[in-house]
């Protein structure tokens, strides 16, 4: 006689379930599901390799648009945990339990036996063992034997502060500072306003800041607390929305009139091309914008290190900058010196002219694509001699001697502390070409363009694609001047390759990887 299967019903739905999860080509079982952006079939692993369309319906597709499909990957994961543990209780011999419990009965008498034991342990309890020492118990004794030590109110802080509870975030994201602006709480949003360590610039995470909920709603008041207390008038939110977007949007000429007199900038687009005066609908909003002379992305008005300078700093130095210098300095800062990794830079120190201008180098380029600090050496000189922090503003570099807009770096860092999009963002790039020295190699070429928020294209685009025709995306920096306003996917040629066809159609441009550094270090998305 067969064995009986226990949990019949649930086997059953469970096979109809993996039935489910099969690739769409090879029909066999998906551990990862992988999904294409713009079509509904499922595949694995296997049956994706080097395909430049869906293997089902033939749809075009790039390589960056085969993502794993987490819900998937997570039920097919439930689902196997779920068929092992119905294998093994079907696979339980009988006498299983018999067995288990006779080894339960030996090991009680064997405890039971022992008259010491049996008097202080209780057979259905351990005895707890004492642990070692954790190494975050001994940081943590470490960091109060510190404390006892007068510190020096100069040097920089070299860890991050604990969160205060104003910006404890809830499930949605939002802080109280958010909830305050959505209930329209005047009394609560400047008592939170008052408390050390609020950041009022804060985002949950949709990317909304407690601006965007009050312009949102047509706040008036809480807007201009808000702003007063350091909000970003043009911090963008979801798509790289404004508040200013959002109050247009839903018709606050109030709440529109007010960001516009703090200099809200009416020309900045959303990821999708959208500006201010393209959604507004109502004629005395529409009027108002455009009777509006808005300063250009240029014009940042420079931002104090002591706003936001609760991170480690991580200083690199040029090649002609003095080591024993840079090491006092670091010492003086309590800092640290960056090592290969330049990812976490803070502060990069240059040699400059007399222009205040240094030289070109792939580090000075990875620096201002990440909005770092490029600084002149004569920083370390007043730190040492102050013997403490000393603030960067009078020690920008103004740019390189190659630069013909100065002030790139101080952009970069500037619209890295007003939360700004990073110059390439909404830009595709194809590198065509082997890119022989003395230019760049495409290695450091890319890392440059990531590190500027572009996306590399493992194909070069084609401007009556499909894919290129359904992107929406925008670039953030182009001006209306600039003959790349409508440009998203760049082909990138080595310069010394003169027979590069040259192609400027729709969406489509062909630069060479000189117009890439010039765009990093001048922080611009320049005409070509």
């Amino acid at each position: 006689m067969a064995a009986k299967v226990k949990y019949p019903e649930t086997s059953k739905a469970l096979e109809r379930l993996e039935e489910l999860l099969k690739c769409n080509r090879c029909l066999t079982y998906m551990k990862v599901p992988i999904t294409l952006w713009n079509c509904d079939h499922v595949f694995c692993k296997k049956c994706l390799n080097d395909e430049s369309c869906c293997p089902v319906c033939k749809t075009p597709c790039w390589a960056s648009d085969q993502q794993i499909n987490k819900a998937l990957s997570s039920i097919s994961s439930i689902c196997g945990q779920l068929r092992s543990h119905l294998t093994d209780t079907n696979r339980t011999p009988r006498n299983s339990r018999r067995s288990i419990t006779n080894k339960v009965e030996e090991k009680l008498k064997s405890i039971c036996d022992d008259k010491e034991n049996s008097k202080y342990t209780l057979p259905s309890k351990r005895t707890p063992v004492r642990r070692s020492i954790s190494a975050s118990a001994t940081k943590q004794w470490a960091l109060k034997s510190v404390e006892k030590k007068t510190p020096n109110p100069k040097r920089c802080k070299t860890e991050l502060p604990p969160t205060p509870r104003s910006m404890v975030k809830n499930k949605k994201g939002e802080t109280k500072l958010h909830l305050a602006a959505i209930q329209r709480d005047l009394a609560s949003l400047r008592l939170l306003l008052g408390e050390e360590g609020t950041d009022v610039n804060a985002k949950d995470n949709a990317g909304w800041t407690s601006l965007h909920e009050a312009c949102n709603r047509g706040y008036t008041e809480i807007v201009e607390a808000l702003i007063e207390a350091g909000a970003f008038v043009d911090i963008p939110g979801y798509e790289n929305e404004t508040p200013l977007m959002d109050a247009v949007a839903n018709n606050r000429v109030e709440t529109v009139r007010l960001l516009v007199q703090k200099g809200a900038n009416v020309n900045l687009r959303s990821l999708q091309g959208k500006t201010a005066i393209t959604l507004a609908r109502n004629d005395k909003i529409k009027q108002l914008l455009l009777s509006v002379q808005c300063e250009t992305l240029e014009n940042y008005a420079p931002i104090s290190i002591s706003q936001s300078c609760n991170f480690p700093m991580v200083i690199a130095g040029s090649s002609s900058v003095s080591a024993d210098v840079l090491n006092e300095a670091v010492a003086c800062l309590n800092a640290n010196i960056a090592g290969e990794d330049t990812s976490k830079i803070s502060h990069l120190i240059v040699k400059c002219d007399q222009n205040n201008r240094t030289n070109r180098t792939f580090k000075y380029l990875q620096a201002v694509a990440k909005g770092a600090w490029v600084l002149s050496d004569a920083w370390l000189n007043a730190c040492i001699r102050e013997q403490g922090y000393v603030s960067e503003d009078g020690f920008l570099v103004e740019g390189c001697s190659e630069d013909f807009v100065l002030h790139g770096p101080s952009r970069s860092n500037v619209g890295k502390r007003k939360c700004l999009p990073r110059l390439f963002d909404g830009c595709h790039f194809y590198l065509s070409g082997k890119f022989t020295p003395p230019c760049l190699n495409k290695e450091e070429i890319t890392e440059l363009i990531i590190l500027a928020g572009g996306e590399i294209l493992s194909r070069e685009p084609k401007p009556d694609s499909d894919c290129v025709q359904a992107c929406t995306k925008i670039s953030y920096h182009a001006r209306p001047t600039c003959t790349h306003y409508l440009h998203t996917y760049y082909i990138v040629f080595d310069s010394k390759n003169k027979s590069q066809r040259m192609v400027v159609q729709g969406k489509v441009a062909t630069v060479s990887e000189t117009w890439i550094l010039n765009c990093i270090s001048q922080f611009s998305i320049l005409s070509s």
